[in-house]
């Protein structure tokens, strides 16, 4: 990675407070940042839609699968043209 250049602002609440948002444009411009090209990012969690959590089964065609996935290389390339059937 190269440098970064940038800063961050944690809160304790969800949103910045105008009391602390102007200590913070002070802070940031007294060390030479530009306050306007700040952004906010939201970082909390979206609703998640339920799943149906049912077993997975699994048969004797999926053992090649999974030695190929635990041990990568070990199981030869099939040929395969793209096209699913």
């Amino acid at each position: 990675q190269d440098i970064y250049e940038g800063a961050f602002l944690y809160t304790r609440t969800p949103s910045l407070p105008a009391t602390i948002e102007g200590k913070a444009r002070v802070a940031a411009e007294a060390n030479g940042y530009v306050w306007s090209k700040f952004c906010v990012v939201d970082n909390a969690c979206p609703a998640q839609t339920e799943t149906k959590q049912e077993a997975a089964t699994l048969t004797w065609d999926d053992v090649p699968d999974l030695i190929e996935w635990f041990a990568p290389g070990t199981v030869p390339k099939k040929d395969f043209s793209g096209r699913y059937e």
